[in-house]
This record gives C-alpha cells, structure tokens and sequence, in this order.
C-alpha cells in the first residue's frame, strides 16, 4: 500500500510540474513569451472590420502533451491558437509543433489537428486542419479560412471602405495512414487515380452509391468508403 501511494505522489508531482512548466514558458517575463504575447495583441489592434474568428469565444479544450484544461480560440486569418489559463489572463499563441497536434474543443467537440500540408494554390504550410471524420486508416479535414479584403475606395458618397474579414471556401483533405495529407479527391477520375489498384471497387461503389463531391455528408461517405479499401 505505502509502496502504491508513493507511486501516485509521484505521478501527482510530474503532473503538476508539467503543468506548471507549461504556462511559465509562456507567462513569464522573458523574450519569448512577451513576443508571443505581443503577436496576439498586434493583431487585434489592425485596422480591419469584422473578425477573424468564426467563434470569438475561448473554450476549454484539451491539447495532446498539455496535462491540464486550457482556454482556446482560433484565429482562422492567422491560423493560431490563442491559448490562456483563465478568463482576464493574458492570452498567448500555442506552438505549432508536433508536441501539440491535436486540440478538442468542448465546444462541439470541435477537433483540430496540426498538419504540414501544401494547399490548393499550392502553399506549404504548418498549420490547423478541422477533422471532420477519422478512423486509423484515414481521416477527412477541412482548412477553415478567413481572409481579408483589402481596403478600397468608394464612391462620393461612402468614402473609403476599410479593409474587412471575409469568409474564404473551405478546402478539403485526406489525411492517409502514412501520415501525408492530401487533396480531397475532386471527382470519380481523380479519387480512382489516387487508388489505381482498386479501381473496380470505386466504379462498383460509385455505381451503387449517390454520393456528392461537393458537401460534407458525400466526402464523409466517399471517406469511409476509403477507409475499407
């Protein structure tokens, strides 16, 4: 028993400094948290209407290699987590490494995962990725994007119109069981390219299946389709 109880502080202790450890990399005095800090506040401060996040509230959320709740809120124009302990703390940006890859929201259960993937026009990028459905062979994501109409000139009447956030269309991807993430397959020809051997199995499943290649419930269903091959 002694020797159990032993065991628990121990585990108590490494959690606790762990935890600790965590936000003193970020609350502290020292450059780096005053930079990630600073990288918060600068944007908010831009002269641009609207706003970047689909959801300005901070939910709590649980982080892979964060033993502790934290407080989130993305920022879809800058593809950041803004993280804090607590409502009145001072906000920071989580860190776009492996070592926290995967965040779920209480919030709807809304799960991000960290990714390096190159996008539709071609852009590499280490970023957050929604994920709409998963198994452990493959997993279908969304790139959630605001972006931001630059500022122009009106007419006589309404002067200059400010620069505004507008909401960017969704991007769709796999993530296959290697890890890669790529472009969700944009029709029949491109889905059986990507699957060259099982090309009999997608024609028959096609065949059998009405499924839409442009919302979320038909790339669900061509996912798991995916999933069984």
């Amino acid at each position: 028993m002694k020797k159990i109880i032993m065991t628990l502080s121990l585990l108590m202790g490494i959690y606790s400094a762990n935890a600790q450890g965590f936000f003193d990399r970020f609350g502290g005095e020292g450059t780096t948290s005053n930079m990630l800090r600073n990288g918060v506040i600068d944007k908010k401060e831009a002269n641009i209407s609207g706003t970047p996040y689909f959801d300005d509230k901070f939910y709590y959320a649980d982080i892979i290699g964060v033993p502790e709740k934290v407080l989130t809120r993305y920022n879809t124009a800058t593809d950041e987590i803004e993280i804090k302990k607590e409502d009145g703390q001072a906000e920071f940006l989580l860190p776009k490494t492996e070592e926290y890859s995967k965040i779920v929201s209480k919030y709807g259960r809304y799960i991000l995962k960290r990714v390096n993937y190159t996008s539709l026009k071609g852009e590499s990028i280490n970023g957050y990725l929604v994920e709409l459905w998963s198994d452990e062979t493959v997993s279908l994501l969304r790139r959630d994007k605001m972006r931001i109409e630059e500022a122009r000139e009106g007419n006589g009447y309404t002067g200059q119109i400010p620069a505004k956030y507008s909401k960017a269309t969704p991007e769709y991807y796999l993530q296959t069981k290697n890890k890669e993430v790529v472009l969700f397959p944009k029709n029949k020809k491109a889905l059986s390219e990507m699957f060259p051997e099982k090309k009999a199995q997608i024609e028959e499943f096609l065949k059998a299946n009405k499924v839409s290649w442009k919302n979320e419930e038909g790339m669900t269903k061509i996912t798991q389709f995916i999933a069984t091959l």
